[in-house]
């Protein structure tokens, strides 16, 4: 289709320009709508299609002729508006269904529907991408059957604290020792309240000594009870032995072992 050609109807001029130019308000119209109509019509013949756009618009606002509807679909084609160029083409026919060019119209309009339909494909988004698979969820360790850990750290606490305890009940056994022989001593020599004050001494020395053995005793018991669990449950080899061995002065005992 040749540019001059597009351009439509020379009779259009006529239609704009026909009657007597009276200054009646319809009368004015026209001739500005014709004014428009030129001035695009120039733009168009240079491919300013946007300028040309612009003047058949304000044409077609004043003077809405089937004519002007299709020169402003095909700026709109010549622009890349594909849906605006239907819109106005579809216009064109629908005001003159009897049109010279209406197969050419027909033809443009197939065309420019299928390029519609690609281009809104090719603007629709992209399917998200599935989510990736969770992880399978990590299992865990098997848990112990055995003790729990503070057995370890009680048993050999408790074993520390008796032995303490019975170290120093052998050392007040000592003493005690020495008070009895202290009294032993002075019955020949030492009044009456001394030998009271030597004999009380030993006393509370002696029971020192008794609360100590027993205490420590118990404790380092339940020491080494804690600590034969934890090696039993770990399935150790070796077992803690502890025994009790005399030392000197009273009677007193020591916690001795092997582990």
């Amino acid at each position: 289709m040749r540019r001059s050609g597009v351009v439509l109807v020379v009779s259009l001029i006529l239609a704009l320009a026909g009657g007597a130019s009276a200054q009646t308000g319809a009368g004015f119209k026209r001739e500005l709508a014709k004014s428009h109509y030129e001035t695009g019509s120039r733009y168009y013949q240079v491919s300013k299609y946007d300028m040309a756009l612009a003047e058949f618009q304000k044409a077609y606002d004043l003077e809405p002729l089937p004519g002007l509807a299709f020169n402003i679909g095909r700026c709109h084609e010549m622009l890349g508006n594909i849906a605006e160029a239907i819109e106005m083409y579809e216009a064109y026919l629908k005001a003159k269904p009897n049109a010279d060019n209406r197969d050419i119209v027909t033809g443009r309009l197939e065309t420019l529907k299928k390029k519609l339909e690609e281009q809104k494909k090719k603007e629709e988004p992209a399917p998200a991408p599935a989510p990736a698979p969770a992880p399978a969820p990590t299992p865990e360790p098997a848990r112990s059957s055995g003790p729990p850990a503070w057995v370890g750290t009680a048993g050999w606490t408790a074993v520390g604290v008796g032995a303490a305890a019975l170290l120093t009940g052998a050392v007040l056994g000592g003493m005690v020792y020495s008070k009895n022989s202290e009294y032993q001593d002075g019955l020949a020599n030492l009044t009456y309240d001394e030998l009271n004050a030597i004999a009380d001494s030993g006393e509370a020395y002696e029971k020192a000594q008794i609360g100590l053995l027993v205490g420590g005793g118990v404790v380092a018991a339940a020491g080494a009870g804690l600590l034969l669990w934890q090696m039993l449950s770990d399935g150790g080899d070796e077992v803690p032995v502890a025994g009790l061995s005399p030392l000197p002065g009273g009677g007193a005992v020591s916690l001795t072992g092997r582990f």
